[in-house]
């Protein structure tokens, strides 16, 4: 009986490394789909962060940022911008208050980086919909066509 256990511990640490292709397979497939979503003009989120870099301006965003908000029923309670201009922060709160926050900053004439931070317990799906939200006030009807 005991011969048995050691050969089941055996196939165990026989198949440790094919449980760490599969998780590396995960792991691509997870990259793949980030790269995937940055190529057609949608959005990523991990650790309760969505990244995009959008072709306007910092003030054209903000604006945005407040309308969506508002669309949501969600209050503004900070709008704060760094010392040098280059950062600007806006934080809302939903009516059952937990707060997000956009992080807007310029990357170069007519291009502006923003940060969706709805927390790491936050809720994806909502954070999914701030930030469709902030590209349907912006104007980008969609997913952009890709160069042919």
């Amino acid at each position: 009986m005991s011969g048995r256990r050691v050969g089941t511990a055996g196939v165990v640490v026989a198949a440790l490394p094919l449980l760490g292709g599969c998780a590396g397979g995960l792991e691509l497939a997870a990259l793949g789909a980030v790269a995937n979503a940055a190529k057609t003009g949608g959005t990523a989120m991990k650790f309760g962060k969505v990244d995009m870099a959008l072709m306007t301006t910092p003030e054209v965003v903000a604006d945005a940022v407040y309308a969506s908000f508002d669309e949501l029923g969600f209050r503004v309670f900070s709008d704060a911008t760094s010392e040098d201009g280059f950062r600007r922060e806006i934080v809302s709160m939903n009516p059952r208050g937990h707060e997000y926050k956009f992080v807007i900053k310029p990357v170069s004439d007519g291009v502006t980086f923003v940060r969706l931070d709805i927390g790491l317990f936050g809720s994806n799906p909502v954070g999914q919909l701030i930030a469709q939200r902030l590209r349907v006030n912006l104007g980008f009807s969609g997913v952009e066509a890709e160069p042919a």
